[in-house]
């Protein structure tokens, strides 16, 4: 049975090969070599995964190694990024949904008209700014959101992850729908 709060048994690992299966991964951290235990749950995607482990300080001794290896490959473990309580991202929304229709259900979802909406280029997903977090009621909207479809669309709900970093890409600048060397 698993003890303490959530938070504090679940770990980021980052930079996981594409060679190493889940069950190798699980393994690892639940080896002495990793400082590891019992893992309870491993959620992966691509070369990330959140390990929650049966108690919090099985999770807090992993953090502490200095370091971790599988496969040749370093390895980042950290502790699981918290939400952000003021940003969500709408997600599976048809492309032809008029932005007007979103802000409408935004509004009725969240019982505010405060917030800014952010298209996806492909218009498939939104993300949600509320000028005012909420303070609870994520698992309630998220829920009610699952349900439902809209536009014809199945839609989910997300709450996006604090960071401390933005990635910036290089993109050619546009001028009048054309490339533009030059910025104005």
């Amino acid at each position: 049975m698993a003890d303490g709060n959530p938070e504090d048994r679940i770990l980021e690992v980052l930079g996981i090969p594409d060679d190493v299966d889940d069950e190798f991964l699980s393994l690892y951290f639940e080896n002495k070599r990793s400082g590891g235990g019992t893992v309870i749950s491993l959620d992966r995607n691509g070369d990330r995964a959140l390990l929650e482990f049966e108690k919090a300080e099985v999770a807090a001794r992993v953090l502490s190694k200095a370091s971790h290896s599988i496969s040749n490959s370093q390895l980042t473990v950290r502790k699981k990024p918290s939400k952000d309580h003021g940003k969500f991202v709408l997600r599976g929304l048809s492309p032809n949904t008029v932005l007007d229709m979103v802000e409408l259900f935004v509004e009725n979802l969240t019982g505010t008209d405060e917030f800014s909406l952010y298209p996806s280029p492909g218009r498939d997903l939104v993300l949600i700014h509320l000028r005012n977090p909420l303070t609870e009621g994520f698992q309630k909207i998220s829920e009610k959101v699952s349900k439902k479809t809209f536009d014809g669309a199945k839609i989910s709900l997300e709450q996006v992850e604090c960071t401390d970093s933005v990635l910036v890409e290089k993109s050619a600048p546009q001028c009048n729908g054309r490339h533009s060397d030059n910025v104005l």
